[in-house]
């Protein structure tokens, strides 16, 4: 077996979502107001959301999110709102 010693590339992490971005966006303008967002999610983008790991979504802390249940589906629907920045 030959092996290839070099260091590995530059992680870039995943690109930004468009949607999530134009998301950010629209509760950044209207700060501390919860929004439902479109769609239905499992709920690790609930966790995503809150956590920053979505890139539209840091700094980690910038962003609230909730989930609820949508009955019979295993999804949830996502509240989030913008609260970075606030005093």
């Amino acid at each position: 077996m030959k092996l290839e010693f070099t260091d590995p590339p530059e992680n870039r992490g995943r690109p930004e979502s468009p949607f999530w971005r134009d998301v950010a966006s629209a509760l950044t303008a209207r700060p501390g107001e919860w929004a439902k967002v479109p769609g239905e999610y499992y709920q690790s983008v609930v966790s995503h959301v809150r956590q920053g790991r979505l890139a539209a979504f840091q700094p980690a802390g910038s962003f609230e999110a909730t989930g609820r249940t949508i009955k019979g589906t295993g999804k949830y629907t996502i509240y989030a709102r913008y609260v970075g920045g606030q005093s």
